[in-house]
């Protein structure tokens, strides 16, 4: 397992890490931003920070879990790109690198961790291995 990790692209397997954690947020940031605008030109001035802050907190609960989904599984194939080798257990080990730096970022932007998100935890592990075990071979036939 770990000659297997070591194959791994490290620069290419940090800067898919980094987009799959990141790109969440920013997305969840520009769109309560347009509606934070939508509201304030509603209304001729200042919005309720409360239905903004609300928004916020509805739309992440569920599209920051999806997009890191789509990307673990997007970043896994791009390493795959570079070293065609990559097997589920690489496609894992990305995913528990994911969900570890999301859970921090949780933890420290959030107040509750919900059951909820065990399912997608589980979900994005499940993913960064299947995303693995698509590769080159999978590793079996060798």
């Amino acid at each position: 397992m770990l000659n297997e990790i070591k194959k791994m692209p490290v620069n290419r397997t940090l800067i898919a890490v980094a987009g799959t954690v990141i790109l969440p947020i920013v997305t969840i940031f520009i769109i309560t931003t347009i509606y934070a605008f939508k509201l304030a030109f509603e209304v001729h001035g200042q919005p309720d920070e409360t239905l903004i802050s609300q928004f916020a907190e509805n739309l992440s609960s569920w599209l920051a879990p999806v997009m890191e989904i789509i990307l673990t599984f997007l970043g896994v194939k791009w390493i795959q790109n570079k070293v065609p080798e990559v097997t589920y257990l690489s496609g894992l080990f990305f995913a528990i690198i994911v969900v570890a730096i999301s859970l921090i970022f949780h933890f420290a932007f959030c107040e509750a961790f919900h059951l909820t998100q065990l399912l997608w935890i589980a979900l994005v592990l499940i993913v960064g291995a299947l995303a693995g075990f698509t590769g080159k071979k999978a590793g079996i036939m060798e």
